[in-house]
């Protein structure tokens, strides 16, 4: 006996499957979102702090006595000039398109050219590819990052087992199967 499958069958079939990807593509623009504001969130954690911040693996030098004199406020708090660097750091959707979604979480140089200098001389003691600076490094970028993913060989980052945003990327096709199916 031929197996038959009738019109209706098959357009409800395809409607699922589109109804699917559908799903699936809102699922991980939510995961990747959830996971780039909570990586603005540790990294804003981090300003301010008067003592080195949980996620930051290397000891910080305390500030120095000739920096500490030109600041006017925040005297004792690391990473606070002004409020800028922290009001800077923000997350954006850079590309959500049918196949590809891309997410961005920091400070673009483009928003604030100021906030970002202060930001790299900060992280790394100086500006990358000069020499200028005035210290030594107290990063938070790099290490927030590193609460979340790790380097592999090919210097690509990949999400730590057990971390919230594996666990979000990892619910994903659950989700949409129960959204779309019930």
């Amino acid at each position: 006996m031929p197996f038959v499958i009738n019109r209706t069958d098959e357009r409800r079939a395809f409607k699922h499957i589109r109804d699917l990807c559908k799903e699936v593509r809102k699922e991980v623009f939510h995961a990747g979102w959830q996971s780039a504001k909570e990586y603005e969130k540790l990294v804003k954690e981090g300003i301010g702090k008067t003592t080195q911040p949980w996620f930051v693996p290397d000891k910080w030098e305390p500030l120095s006595d000739a920096w500490k004199a030109v600041k006017r406020w925040h005297v004792e708090q690391f990473w606070i000039e002004t409020a800028g660097i922290y009001h800077s750091i923000r997350t954006e959707t850079l590309k959500n398109v049918l196949l590809a979604i891309e997410i961005f979480a920091g400070i673009r140089k483009g928003t604030d050219p100021e906030a970002f200098h202060r930001a790299l001389i900060n992280e790394y003691g100086f500006v990358p590819g000069t020499k200028e600076g005035h210290g030594v490094p107290r990063p938070l970028f790099g290490p927030a990052a590193d609460a979340f993913s790790k380097k592999k060989g090919n210097n690509q980052r990949y999400l730590i087992e057990g971390s919230r945003p594996k666990l979000l990327f990892q619910a994903v096709v659950k989700t949409a199967i129960r959204r779309v199916y019930g």
